[in-house]
């Protein structure tokens, strides 16, 4: 029971996560901001990769 009420407490709040980001930013905003976020993520993997690969060499 503790489990499913953790479940359902967390679901609650990511979907009021997610109303806020999109209702505060707009949907131009808030397509840009997730732009960035996947963009920067990107950017550390594919440095981590090379590094791996350097290390590797």
């Amino acid at each position: 029971m503790k489990d499913f009420f953790l479940l359902v407490v967390t679901g609650l709040l990511a979907a009021v996560l997610a109303w806020a980001f999109w209702h505060f930013l707009g949907a131009d905003a808030g397509a840009v901001v997730l732009v960035l976020i996947v963009l920067l993520g990107l950017r550390d993997e594919n440095s981590l990769l090379r590094r791996q690969l350097k290390r590797l060499k």
